[in-house]
């Protein structure tokens, strides 16, 4: 965690403000991950023309009747109306929480998943923000790469 909220606490923080913070720490850390590729996305294709202009991003968080989603996407214009999309859901789940990450092109043609990586399904929300950085960080290097591919820049 590069920006790491430092260790705020006193007497008086209960365990639901340790919990909270904890979640807030979670969501930053994506927010961080998201930003800096965000950032090497255009120094890598934006300047150039390659792209017809900057990422757009976002991290939401909303609570459902279904239970709370985390969602969690770059998408980088190309050619056109052409994008890429790298996303992140996070889910409730019956056995715990569902971990989905995915690459889509959206074309004239619809929407096609390039890349889906396995669904992972945790058992505790500790797990999800161990696990889930990891696995934003490996999604974003293959969007990169495939970017390149699409670009022909490989």
């Amino acid at each position: 965690m590069r920006h790491a909220l430092p260790n705020v606490g006193n007497d008086m923080e209960t365990n639901d403000d340790r919990i909270a913070l904890g979640a807030l720490r979670f969501l930053g850390e994506l927010y961080d991950i998201t930003a800096d590729f965000s950032r090497r996305l255009r120094e890598e294709f934006g300047m150039d023309g390659k792209t017809r202009k900057g990422p757009t991003s976002r991290i939401e968080c909303r609570s459902y009747r279904t239970g709370v989603v985390i969602h969690t996407w770059v998408e980088a214009m190309l050619q056109g109306q052409n994008s890429l999309t790298c996303e992140l859901d996070i889910r409730q789940h019956a056995k715990g929480w569902l971990v989905d990450a995915r690459i889509c092109s959206v074309e004239d043609s619809g929407t096609n998943t390039r890349l889906q990586l396995v669904d992972e399904i945790v058992p505790t929300f500790a797990d999800v923000a161990r696990d889930a950085p990891t696995i934003l960080t490996r999604l974003y290097d293959a969007g990169i790469e495939l970017l390149k591919a699409e670009l022909y820049l490989g």
